[in-house]
């Protein structure tokens, strides 16, 4: 098999990094080598570091009312940590060139003895990076939509922008397990695997 990358886009909140679990549990279950990648943990990871905190930034990224990164942080020296992370990726980039996450993460996963890498994406430009190097049968991208949750950054849904096989999927209210079913099958079918329970 081919390295097949499977990208999950939407807004914040709308359920991606549950489904990607999801998913995820099920190729193990089914033998398949998988690995969740998050584009921006360098940057994340280098930001901690720098401020002396061992936190783990998913402390962060899912707080019990709303993301904890857009609140001013006290190892954040008067920052939240979305602003620490922006920062750093804007030195990152003009250090590394245009993209840096992505081709990092290109790298990253292209030297990894797994097959099916599951990340998260928000713009155009890093998915077509992805598109590029992995070639567009290889990529999949499954659009998350969920009541309530919207766009309100520069993230977007890149399927329209990015010439690769794509789905829009709905994440509705009580419906959590028919939503997993729903991003297994669909993956099932791109990949060209049976991941029944």
């Amino acid at each position: 098999m081919n390295k097949k990358i499977i990208i999950f886009n939407g807004p914040s909140d709308v359920g991606k990094s549950v489904a990607m679990s999801a998913v995820n549990k099920r190729l193990a279950d089914k033998g398949y080598r998988a690995v969740q990648l998050d584009m921006a943990a360098p940057l994340k990871k280098a930001v901690h570091a720098l401020v002396g905190t061992t936190d783990h930034w998913d402390k962060y990224d899912h707080g019990d009312d709303k993301p904890n990164k857009d609140k001013v942080h006290p190892l954040m020296f008067g920052h939240t940590p979305r602003q620490l992370y922006v920062e750093m990726n804007d030195f990152a980039e003009s250090t590394l060139g245009e993209h840096a996450l992505a081709r990092i993460l290109c790298n990253q996963f292209t030297n990894m003895k797994m097959d099916i890498a599951l990340i998260q994406c928000g713009t155009v430009v890093e998915t077509q990076v992805i598109v590029d190097v992995f070639g567009k049968d290889n990529v999949f991208i499954l659009e998350i939509e969920r009541e309530g949750c919207d766009f309100d950054d520069y993230r977007v849904y890149t399927a329209s922008s990015v010439k690769c096989e794509s789905r829009r999927v709905p994440n509705i209210e009580g419906e959590r397990t028919l939503f997993y079913e729903f991003c297994i099958v669909t993956i099932a079918k791109f990949l060209g695997v049976n991941l029944e329970k």
